[in-house]
């Protein structure tokens, strides 16, 4: 879902995070030890492999293109 206002983007990153935090709690629960800043470094991780996926998938849609008009 692309936001078209700064309030829409601060609701769904703050949606996101709370889906983040009923994991992270949950795995407290189960006694696993897990800081701050394993949270954040794993939640930039995923951020980045989506970010990658989307570049793949418009390169191959672009090439897709391509070969379609040729």
């Amino acid at each position: 879902m692309a936001c078209e206002t700064s309030k829409q983007a601060w609701d769904k990153l703050k949606e996101d995070l709370d889906k983040i935090m009923v994991v992270v709690n949950n795995i407290r629960l189960l006694g696993d030890q897990i800081s701050d800043f394993r949270i954040v470094e794993k939640t930039k991780e995923e951020q980045a492999n989506k970010r990658n996926t989307l570049k793949e998938h418009f390169k191959l849609e672009a090439r897709g293109l391509e070969l379609l008009k040729k």
